[in-house]
């Protein structure tokens, strides 16, 4: 794995980040998608889990869920 500077991402003449297509099979992907945190809709369920991820971010937990719903995975 190679880490790349945050400027390098960017298409020069229009300033928005370039996509770049990941292969979704290869062995890096796999081992970087384990040490993701990932969102889950039990956490947006759980008072245990929600209230300190709200408290965190400096919303109520129905604030945190509201905003932050939506990328919550199945």
């Amino acid at each position: 794995m190679v880490p790349l500077p945050f400027g390098s991402f960017t298409d020069p003449e229009t300033g928005r980040v370039r996509i770049r297509l990941v292969n979704v099979e290869s062995s890096s992907y796999r081992v970087a998608r384990e040490y993701m945190i990932r969102l889950d809709r039990e956490d947006l369920a759980d008072p245990g889990k929600l209230g300190p991820m709200a408290q965190a971010c400096g919303l109520t937990p129905e604030a945190f869920r509201g905003r932050h719903g939506y990328l919550a995975e199945d």
